[in-house]
């Protein structure tokens, strides 16, 4: 901008800004003014507008994510939480509460095509790194196990009860049972439940068990990683093993801004876990339809690898993605997940027993609802058997399925849409 005209345009501002003052006493600081009222004098300030866009666009993102979401907590009156008591060590010992797809973030890619809606999720960790990722305005997490319902409606009390992030990976990781006793917000907490803190400290603090062995790395700030690292590079000078660091970019107790988002979540009433059984078709629309009716709207449904023969299989999957229809906006995603055959090795961190960390190859894959709009109601279903029947259902197929396609691009086409392949 020339110098004559910088000059015009200021004062075209400061006269504003004079004028806004003396007729509405608003006292303003030079950079506000500058800001507010450049457009106002047909001045665009550059220093001043894009850096004050910058910093505020997250925030604002996260608080619109809230706003716009239906006013109170998230219920759903159909569904039992089903975590009043302790779980026993029979089905604790069978539930996976460690994330054990270590590299979420290439799931980012799906999360990106949803819009900052109601996230959806099975399992456990998983629904707290999508719904903190993708921006949520709410997250249900639904699971059959007793435990998975336990784990989560817990950790969402440790969120909704603390201060900071710090302050959360105090009580999730060293806090004695008398602090979560005086922490719990109001009656009926789990936190204060007489066996809480003694099941979260054998499964989750300690990972020496199946279902929870993931949780040590998990657990390990970036720092920690790092230092991990460069530890291993020193006593192997001639390895190349490039660094590897699992769940990375996503990970909310190593990262301010994500941690923030499910902490809002958590004290808005926002996250909702419940035990449900999706072999049950008919309850999953009397679910998607109490949802919808209170004006919630799917940003993202991560079904991971339940669609799977030895759980839910293809045409209940299929009937699922069909009952989601009038919760979903075109935009709307359906991510599903399978092992692939890459497995990458992380030598610089160890198991107790002393092997060597190994990351698993999880594929995600999704789709947008925005083609299942377009078929006719009585068709929809056999359209998403369709689109999910070339699914990999073996060991041995996902081998040779992964070997043999693109790294990305489409896999599979019904008129109800296309399953995509997010690109890491």
């Amino acid at each position: 901008m020339p110098l004559a005209q910088s000059s015009r345009c200021l004062r075209k501002v400061t006269k504003c800004a004079h004028q806004a003052f003396f007729l509405h006493r608003v006292h303003l600081s030079v950079v506000s003014a500058l800001v507010l009222f450049a457009p106002i004098a047909g001045c665009r300030l550059r220093g001043f507008h894009d850096s004050a866009t910058r910093e505020n666009k997250l925030a604002a993102k996260d608080d619109d994510a809230i706003e716009g979401a239906p006013k109170g907590p998230l219920m759903i009156s159909s569904l039992d939480s089903g975590a009043t008591t302790v779980p026993d060590r029979e089905n604790s010992n069978r539930v996976y509460y460690s994330p054990n797809e270590q590299m979420p973030a290439e799931a980012q890619a799906v999360f990106r095509w949803a819009p900052d809606k109601l996230h959806v999720s099975v399992g456990t960790e998983r629904g707290f790194l999508g719904a903190a990722s993708a921006k949520a305005n709410a997250l249900l997490l639904l699971d059959y196990e007793p435990g998975a319902v336990f784990f989560n409606r817990l950790n969402a009390e440790l969120l909704e009860a603390s201060t900071d992030r710090l302050d959360y990976r105090q009580l999730r990781l060293t806090a004695d049972a008398d602090e979560w006793r005086r922490r719990a917000k109001g009656e009926g907490r789990l936190m204060g439940l007489s066996g809480a803190w003694d099941w979260w400290t054998d499964c989750v603090r300690k990972s020496e068990r199946e279902g929870c062995h993931h949780f040590t790395f998990f657990q390990m700030s970036d720092g920690e990683w790092k230092k991990a690292y460069e530890r291993w590079q020193t006593a192997h000078p001639g390895e190349k093993t490039p660094f590897l660091q699992p769940y990375a970019g996503v990970n909310y107790m190593n990262d301010d801004e994500l941690y923030g988002r499910l902490a809002r979540l958590a004290k808005a009433g926002r996250i909702g876990a419940y035990r449900f059984d999706f072999t049950e078709t008919s309850k999953w629309r009397q679910v998607t339809r109490e949802l919808t009716e209170k004006g919630w709207r799917l940003g993202t449904f991560d079904f991971s690898n339940t669609w799977q023969p030895e759980y839910v299989g293809i045409e209940r999957t299929a009937d699922i993605a069909d009952a989601l229809l009038p919760l979903a906006t075109p935009e709307s995603a359906f991510l599903v997940t399978f092992l692939g055959h890459n497995w990458r090795k992380a030598p610089w961190v160890t198991h107790t027993n002393g092997k060597p960390y190994f990351v698993n190859p999880f594929v995600y894959i999704g789709f947008r609802f925005s083609s299942a709009f377009t078929v006719a109601p009585a068709a929809r279903a056999q359209c998403f058997r369709n689109l999910f029947a070339g699914l990999p259902t073996r060991w041995k197929t996902y081998n040779k399925y992964t070997s043999t396609i693109e790294p990305q691009g489409q896999y599979f086409a019904s008129s109800c849409g296309s399953l995509e392949r997010a690109e890491p």
